[in-house]
């Protein structure tokens, strides 16, 4: 089934694969400044080197970094949501007599076994129904 992540789960600047997109570019930016930086103070001379700009571009790679890591996390924790409420809605779906009729080919044709097992089947899945299984939804 095709849905969407929700997006009030990723922050309001996180709703779409744009966002994404735009953290990786973001990442990448700041990978490319703190190894500019490290390569500017390698070369400076050690009484004009100023380890702060370093640690900045250091704790901005990082603060990128955990942006990027929450945002991957939260979508990996949706899809798996979707797809055990997926699971849940198929256990929902009761026993086919549409599927029955077509295995046999016509409904004459359906043996006394196949009835007892969809009968069953059936029994069971109204159980199930009356106990409540089926309401209980997977919260994220």
């Amino acid at each position: 089934m095709g849905r969407q992540l929700c997006a009030h789960s990723m922050g309001p600047d996180m709703d779409d694969e744009a966002a994404h997109e735009e953290l990786k570019l973001d990442v990448e930016r700041r990978q490319q400044a703190l190894a500019e930086a490290r390569n500017a103070f390698a070369r400076s001379q050690p009484e004009t080197r100023e380890i702060r700009h370093v640690r900045r571009a250091e704790d901005l790679f990082d603060i990128a970094m955990g942006r990027l890591e929450r945002v991957e996390e939260t979508r990996r924790r949706e899809a798996m949501w979707m797809e055990q409420e997926d699971q849940r809605q198929a256990r929902r779906e009761p026993p086919s007599l549409q599927q029955l009729v077509l295995q046999h080919g016509t409904h004459d044709k359906i043996m006394l076994e196949a009835w007892a097992t969809f009968d069953a089947e059936m029994a069971e899945w109204k159980a199930k129904m009356r106990a409540g299984e089926f309401d209980a939804k997977i919260w994220r």
